[in-house]
């Protein structure tokens, strides 16, 4: 009997030293989990916040006033290039929603319209413009 309660003494201090070995690999798996933390945080800003446009030629252009008209919107951006498409939402009663698509030809012609109007006023209202990030401007109706 002494057997069995040496091995069961041997099994408690076997346990207690596993239960001593997880707490000592806690530290090191969190280390090495803040490190790739740091390392995607480090690709993260590498990459800047306009990452992924180098090749978006369509504009989202927010904020506008619900009387504001296409043409004014167009006189306003065709300055900096070829409007190649134009999209106005509106709601189901066919009131604008307040903001607009417009596409250009190249990325330059974007990036140089978004340069120049953002934050500009357009019948009171400061613009709010970014690249788009949905599919292009006057995609297939539902």
């Amino acid at each position: 009997m002494k057997k069995v309660e040496s091995s069961d003494s041997e099994e408690e201090e076997d346990e207690s030293s596993e239960d001593a070995k997880p707490a000592a690999k806690k530290p090191a798996a969190a280390a090495k989990k803040a490190d790739s933390d740091e390392e995607e945080e480090e690709e993260e800003e590498e990459e800047g916040p306009a990452a992924g446009d180098e090749e978006k030629t369509e504009l989202f252009v927010g904020n506008l006033a619900f009387s504001t008209k296409e043409g004014a919107i167009r006189a306003a951006f065709s300055k900096f290039g070829t409007i190649t498409n134009y999209k106005a939402p509106t709601d189901p009663q066919g009131r604008p929603k307040g903001f607009v698509f417009i596409q250009y030809g190249s990325h330059k012609e974007a990036q140089k319209a978004l340069d120049g109007l953002n934050g500009k006023d357009i019948d009171g209202r400061a613009l709010r413009i970014n690249f788009s990030g949905g599919a292009p401007a006057g995609g297939a109706a539902p």
